[in-house]
């Protein structure tokens, strides 16, 4: 998520309200023209997105689509998809302005005073006159428990090692030193170990040549502020006429620490095919959670299944020679 802070700010609701009608003035405009779903366009925004785990992720794409849904219910886009907080549609509060208020108000959950997970858009008549428990309705102080809770866990992450210093490369993923430290990580808060992560994997070729050794990179990004444990299967893929073979193909376990960009390379040899470029499949509790590819083509083989049967390339015919 966000910096968690348990100070606030009088001008925070102002802040978030100005943040919040950015948003939701881009998911109108990207519903009108048609470009992605709204709740796509949060997913795919909030995975861009370093430090923030799924779990705030989904709290906060409710909140944004509850508050986008509720401004196109009561006629608050003109036709250019700009925002006005008069109420033109219905019979409630006609002509009123409406309400940008805390969900739970910030004496409650004082760590959610600057995140838009905390905001919601309401008419003037339902809007709180006080922060009295009274005033609160049974799903905000559910809401507010589960606010609570996870402020509670995100904060009890070890400070020095949420993020780590270093970027780490081949030399030092499987040293000591970075094992100790994702090992000190998840055993001071092994419920990270059950979150889904977000992760980014790809294989970039080091050098050209068709026939002789070459080298590719793998890159695998944790996108996340905590530390995961990820199955990593990829392949190195030439072709011979129309036939697709393994020049590598691998499986390992990689231990990712809070926002690391591990890299290794990769030696292969052509043999009797041709580089044709890579597919990859990370996977979590035994699910596949990311894939990539080269290009479309080769992105069947990110289905486990095609994976599977992906020969190696030593198995390939050697070519004819032309007389």
């Amino acid at each position: 998520m966000g910096k968690v802070s348990s100070e606030t700010n009088e001008k925070d609701l102002a802040v978030l309200k100005t943040r919040m009608v950015q948003i939701i003035e881009t998911l109108e405009k990207n519903e009108r023209s048609n470009r992605q779903r709204p709740d796509d366009f949060l997913d795919s925004a909030y995975k861009l997105v370093d430090g923030v785990d799924n779990e705030y992720a989904m709290m906060a794409k409710n909140a944004i689509l509850k508050t986008w849904k509720e401004a196109q219910f009561r006629g608050l886009f003109t036709e250019y998809g700009h925002f006005y907080p008069t109420i033109k549609s219905g019979t409630r509060d006609r002509d009123q302005d409406m309400v940008f208020q805390y969900i739970v108000p910030v004496k409650y959950v004082p760590e959610f005073s600057t995140l838009l997970a905390n905001v919601e858009l309401v008419l003037p008549s339902q809007a709180r006159k006080s922060d009295d428990p009274s005033e609160l309705s049974h799903a905000a102080v559910q809401k507010g428990k589960h606010m609570r809770d996870y402020a509670k866990r995100y904060s009890n992450r070890p400070e020095v090692d949420n993020r780590p210093k270093t970027k780490y490369d081949t030399s030092t993923r499987d040293n000591d030193s970075y094992l100790e430290h994702w090992k000190k990580l998840t055993e001071a808060n092994p419920e990270m170990l059950k979150q889904e992560p977000n992760i980014q994997v790809d294989v970039v070729r080091q050098k050209a040549s068709r026939t002789v050794d070459s080298i590719s990179t793998v890159h695998i990004k944790n996108r996340n502020g905590f530390a995961t444990e990820v199955t990593l299967k990829y392949a190195i893929v030439g072709i011979q006429e129309r036939d697709y073979y393994a020049l590598v193909k691998k499986e390992e376990k990689i231990k990712l620490l809070p926002n690391a960009h591990l890299k290794w390379d990769v030696n292969f040899n052509s043999k009797n095919v041709i580089y044709r470029g890579f597919a990859a499949i990370v996977l979590f509790d035994g699910k596949p959670i990311t894939t990539a590819s080269s290009d479309a083509r080769l992105n069947s083989f990110t289905d486990e299944e095609e994976f599977k049967f992906l020969r190696d390339a030593s198995k390939a015919p050697k070519p004819e020679k032309k007389k």
